[in-house]
């Protein structure tokens, strides 16, 4: 029932479109509707006693909710959209780490440049290469967040991290949290011939 919730929690503007539907959960949906974002969410014996059901009916009610939900996103178009798109840039630089979000009509891609001279004195450089993009869709709104690492992009460095990631011969988190220097250590330890 957990799953279910957070699935549906994240998913809002489908609990609208499912409400009003004649289905028995109406009153299940009304609750999930309030929950905010750092809210935790309802207890099964708490929402028993909230509609006098048993846990057998309320199962039923939650079952029937996210199969109509997984239904209602998967053949109808504009249940869920997300139009608002928001990108979040995060900077790793030698010096600073930076961050800032703004709108743009265009989402750079990794391993293409960006100038960012604005934070050029803060962050300690101007120019970035795209390390990592991640897209992430919430109540109607696209957020775009965007690594961006100092220097430029080394597309046979990217491709050693992937094989020795692939081949165990580097620990995921020194690949997520080392440092660029530490990782190109053990790269060139584990690939002499490059």
């Amino acid at each position: 029932m957990k799953d279910a919730f957070l699935d549906l929690c994240y998913a809002k503007p489908v609990l609208h479109w499912l409400k009003g539907r004649g289905k028995p959960y109406d009153a299940l949906i009304e609750v999930l509707l309030k929950i905010g974002e750092e809210d935790p969410l309802p207890v099964g014996k708490d929402l028993q006693q909230q509609f006098s059901l048993t846990s057998a009916v309320l199962r039923r009610w939650v079952t029937l909710l996210h199969e109509d939900f997984l239904s209602a996103i998967a053949e109808e178009t504009d249940v869920l959209q997300f139009p608002a798109v928001e990108h979040h840039f995060l900077i790793e630089d030698f010096a600073n780490q930076a961050f800032f979000t703004c709108r743009l009509p265009v989402t750079p891609r990794v391993g293409e440049e960006v100038e960012v001279p604005f934070l050029q004195r803060y962050a300690g450089s101007g120019r970035y290469h795209v390390n990592r993009v991640v897209h992430r869709y919430e109540e109607g709104r696209t957020i775009i967040t965007v690594w961006l690492q100092t220097g430029q992009y080394n597309q046979h460095y990217e491709y050693l991290k992937d094989r020795a990631d692939f081949e165990k011969a580097i620990d995921f988190r020194t690949l997520i949290m080392g440092n660029r220097y530490e990782i190109e250590k053990i790269l060139r330890e584990e690939y002499p011939n490059g």
